[in-house]
């Protein structure tokens, strides 16, 4: 009867060589709103089947499930293992990640559980909170006090809520076959918050941005006061209202859903992305335009000194690159959902979000690579000048001991 059903295909999707055989088995795992407590430590789900002797070669089987998004079965996640399988037993190495394309997706497009897609946005993320602590290492001990405090600020609070955010999607968003729905709501409500606190201080990055170089002599600056409560105090708004009105209304907003209604993530569902999709969109179009109006005021500037137009080209193409990246305008590619190559797009950009920090703030910064520079060099000649202190004091004692 399985040949002649549309709903499971004796085929994988996309790949007619491979067919079932006369004995399917498989194992379905149904556990309601109870949440499946599994080791955090993000080894994979190992499934053993125990079976009659195959005389097939085992080498050529494969661990598939049914994906009942696309109605079809997908290899993705889950591996056989060939080590510990036999022809009497079938091992399955099985691991569903998240796909940080969902964190935008107000259609439904994205897959959380694409493995290409969630391996990426795992070790992008990774990477880019390594280069925030980096950054921050750096910056606190080589630059401490040396900077307008306002900028210090609007810098060090967008690096720590970009960091909480990035580090929150990793390793709470995929926990829902963890922890209860309601755990997961609460872990969904989290990320919502820490992005919105990130987008809110990049904001606040391109207000100090405009304000340094528009109005400079303009001495009404908002106070730190104010800057801390458009940072925090705007997304604890905003994510509050989301928590009211999917609890009052039960309409569970902070768990991602596929087609079959089954939760695939701790995160916004469709139908609440505008929690997110419109505050970021606001932000992601004022700093759109003050990039426009610092490009053309510097653009301008440079017309009225005699610098080459090779030189005013590149230097507003370098401007522009830098302003985007910091000003967080990458977001725009995921804003405009088209296709599979738009999703990876987005997530090479935007989960890269603390290299760019990091190049920008460190790598790109003559004052701070010089004294990286210096203290490298000193604490070198203090450890070969302590080496060979105890070499000649060694050889000192061996010399009195034998006279």
């Amino acid at each position: 009867e399985s040949e002649k059903s549309k709903y499971f295909p004796t085929s994988l999707r996309n790949d007619k060589k491979s067919i079932f055989g006369n004995s399917l088995i498989g194992l379905t795992i149904d556990n309601g709103s109870i949440g499946m407590q599994l080791p955090e430590d993000s080894e994979p789900i190992v499934v053993t089947f125990n079976h009659e002797e195959s005389k097939d070669l085992y080498e050529l089987r494969t661990c598939v499930f049914w994906n009942i998004t696309s109605l079809s079965w997908s290899g993705e996640g889950c591996q056989f293992s060939h080590i510990v399988s036999d022809s009497n037993t079938t091992v399955c190495h099985c691991r569903h990640l998240t796909n940080f394309g969902v964190l935008f997706d107000y259609v439904g497009d994205a897959d959380p559980t694409d493995s290409q897609l969630s391996n990426l946005s795992l070790a992008l993320l990774i990477l880019s909170c390594l280069a925030i602590l980096v950054t921050q290492a750096l910056l606190f001990f080589l630059k401490s006090g040396k900077r307008s405090s306002t900028k210090t600020l609007v810098e060090n609070s967008r690096n720590c809520t970009l960091f909480a955010a990035q580090l929150a999607f990793v390793t709470l968003a995929g926990q829902h076959n963890h922890v209860s729905d309601e755990v997961c709501q609460f872990f969904g409500a989290l990320i919502h918050l820490f992005y919105l606190a990130f987008f809110a201080w990049t904001a606040l990055e391109g207000y100090s941005f405009y304000s340094a170089l528009v109005t400079v002599f303009d001495k009404k600056h908002l106070s730190s006061k104010m800057f801390y409560l458009l940072g925090f105090g705007v997304p604890i708004l905003i994510t509050m209202i989301t928590v009211i009105v999917s609890q009052a209304g039960g309409y569970n907003l902070y768990l991602r859903r596929n087609a079959g209604k089954e939760v695939v993530a701790c995160w916004l569902g469709v139908e609440a992305m505008p929690a997110i999709v419109v505050p970021a969109g606001f932000v992601l179009l004022a700093n759109l335009g003050i990039t426009i109006t610092c490009v053309y005021i510097a653009h301008t500037a440079r017309n009225k000194r005699s610098i080459s137009s090779k030189s005013k080209i590149l230097a507003s193409m370098r401007n522009t690159i830098l302003l985007s990246v910091l000003l967080g305008l990458t977001w725009f590619t995921a804003l405009i959902p088209t296709s599979t190559v738009q999703q990876y797009m987005s997530v090479t950009l935007n989960a890269s979000t603390g290299l760019y920090i990091l190049a920008y703030s460190v790598l790109a910064n003559k004052q701070i690579m010089g004294e990286v520079r210096e203290r490298g060099s000193n604490m070198m000649s203090s450890t070969i000048s302590g080496t060979m202190s105890e070499m000649v004091s060694s050889h000192a004692s061996t010399a009195g001991s034998k006279s």
